[in-house]
């Protein structure tokens, strides 16, 4: 599996950020169909400036924080990055698509899932 996306990085609610998880959230209007299936993928992202980081992507309405699942999201914690790309471009290349999209009972469980998720990304993306 190899499917680039590729938009700018647009402000979101900062909830990632909050649970130690912050995400590159993408202007999903910038982004051509076909789209990849809901769900989490492993990925290499790709900044303006061309540094390159393993990638834990969600593709889909994040259902454990947006109940009415109509506003599309294409969201990315680039692990090891810290700084400010607001306004710049990133390109996600997804390699491999680790589970769908699901709702968790609370927040908590959702920052236990993302450790994992994140853990599975190391793993397939070692380098």
């Amino acid at each position: 599996m190899s499917i680039r996306l590729g938009g700018t990085v647009v402000h979101g609610q900062q909830l990632g950020r909050r649970l130690g998880f912050p995400t590159a959230n993408l202007d999903v209007g910038e982004i051509l169909p076909p789209l990849p299936a809901s769900g989490v993928y492993a990925a290499w992202a790709t900044l303006a400036d061309g540094r390159t980081f393993r990638a834990m992507v969600n593709v889909g309405y994040r259902p454990t924080v947006d109940a009415t699942r109509k506003n599309l999201s294409i969201e990315a914690h680039l692990d090891g990055f810290a700084g400010d790309i607001y306004g710049q471009r990133l390109s996600l290349d997804l390699v491999c698509w680790l589970r769908d999209e699901r709702r968790m009972a609370s927040l908590e469980q959702l920052k236990v899932q993302l450790a994992d998720d994140l853990a599975a990304v190391r793993r397939m993306l070692a380098e």
